[in-house]
């Protein structure tokens, strides 16, 4: 059974915090606010206007407006904190690991990875690959797919473990009054609110959501979108009675607007867990998924890309939360 991860003391997280909004900021936010006294020191590696950093911590925070700049500050964190320091590097796919071919290891340190993505094949050498993996002391699988894949390319069971990457999330009433609004007024005009979210990609299908909710006038959907893709022009031109599309919510938002919602979808074509199907059913919402990977216990799981399937039992659970009403 996979297991939280466990911080270590003189822990230094290398990732990335909102902004930008997505699976591995969310989880190391996430980790962060867990851990705040464990953790010494936190590289961001995603350049971003502003940075949403928890209260609670208190060590040292680097960050740049640039990726080179995000760079240079791991090097030079690398240089600070050596000596019995844990240094827990978190990024999507394999390709993101050539920086570790030039990337010092200094003595005494520790070196841990998570890959978040749960196809973490790429075009890279499998020799270069094998080198790139061996300069860790362990390895993270968040998946028995990727725990194979590890093993195929020489990781050791010995420094091989397999890791849950969800944190619990925590409902808060903080900064959401425009969410406390808007649930307010969705739920004295219609009898059920639907949420969907993720990137303004065709690999999400919010096109799904939008046709469920478009199969009768008493439900409402509540879009969070994140970041940029192909559709982000046609999502904020959209403009329709039945729909509200959030553009870069915080997670204290888009977790009490989810938290008072009906139900959630994510009818995505590729995924690698699905934090917020978690969160929904941690908060008692139902939740209609793509079977593309593993998902949380309680998830109603539908084929992938079969949106006759999904329009089906989709629907079948809104009849019966409005049922309930």
């Amino acid at each position: 059974m996979s297991q939280q991860v466990s911080v270590r003391e003189k822990t230094i997280l290398v990732g990335g915090l909102p902004e930008p909004v997505g699976g591995v900021t969310t989880f190391l936010s996430r980790l962060l606010r867990a851990n705040f006294t464990k953790v010494s020191a936190f590289v961001d590696l995603y350049p971003a206007s502003k940075k949403r950093v928890p209260n609670e911590f208190n060590g040292q925070l680097f960050v740049s407006k640039t990726r080179l700049g995000a760079y240079l500050s791991l090097f030079r964190c690398l240089f600070l904190y050596r000596g019995g320091f844990n240094y827990l590097f978190n990024f999507s796919r394999l390709r993101s690991l050539l920086l570790f071919l030039v990337l010092p290891k200094l003595s005494g340190c520790r070196w841990e990875l998570i890959l978040h993505h749960g196809d973490i094949t790429s075009g890279l050498h499998s020799l270069l690959t094998r080198f790139i993996l061996s300069r860790f002391d362990h390895v993270y699988a968040i998946g028995d797919g990727q725990l194979e894949s590890y093993r195929g390319f020489g990781v050791q069971d010995a420094s091989l473990s397999t890791i849950s990457t969800y944190v619990p999330a925590t409902l808060s009433n903080l900064g959401v009054e425009a969410g406390i609004a808007f649930i307010e007024t969705v739920h004295q005009n219609f009898k059920c609110l639907i949420v969907a979210s993720g990137f303004p990609r065709a690999l999400y299908r919010h096109d799904l959501a939008v046709s469920l909710v478009e199969e009768s006038p008493d439900r409402y959907l509540a879009l969070f979108l994140y970041g940029d893709g192909e559709l982000a022009e046609k999502y904020r031109k959209l403009v329709h009675p039945q729909i509200e599309v959030f553009w870069n919510e915080s997670e204290n938002v888009f977790n009490y607007v989810l938290g008072h919602s009906n139900l959630y979808v994510r009818p995505t074509l590729k995924d690698s867990f699905g934090i917020a199907c978690a969160d929904a059913i941690s908060f008692g919402v139902p939740v209609v998924a793509s079977d593309v990977c593993q998902r949380a216990n309680g998830v109603i799981k539908f084929p992938v890309n079969d949106e006759k399937a999904f329009l089906y039992i989709a629907n079948q659970r809104v009849q019966e939360i409005i049922c309930q009403h």
